[in-house]
């Protein structure tokens, strides 16, 4: 592995240079704006979108889980899984246990 490689940050580690607006986050992972609007018109944002210039830390974690699950839900084919089948916060056992259920 070279120093490059060494020193590079994930998206998902959330270290960010400069703040993003949501529309960024929006556009960087596929998500269509009006999702992101309809997801804080249904209650599962903590914040509105449209009215938040530069998102922090907490509200650009919540846009991109959120809308990585929206992602996830609209993949068809042999790559999905079904929500059903996503377990957050178990342990490895606690999903094998209830993925072969």
């Amino acid at each position: 592995m070279d120093d490059i490689e060494k020193a590079r940050v994930s998206r998902l580690e959330g270290l960010r240079l400069t703040p993003s607006t949501p529309n960024e986050v929006c556009q960087e992972i596929g998500l269509e704006w009006l999702s992101a609007i309809s997801l804080c018109n249904r209650g599962y944002l903590s914040f509105n979108p449209e009215a938040v210039e530069l998102l922090n830390k907490g509200q650009e974690a919540e846009l991109l889980f959120l809308g990585y699950l929206i992602l996830l839900r609209s993949i068809n084919g042999s790559h999905s899984c079904g929500l059903k089948n996503c377990f957050l916060g178990h342990s490895v056992d606690d999903c094998e246990n209830n993925f072969m259920a």
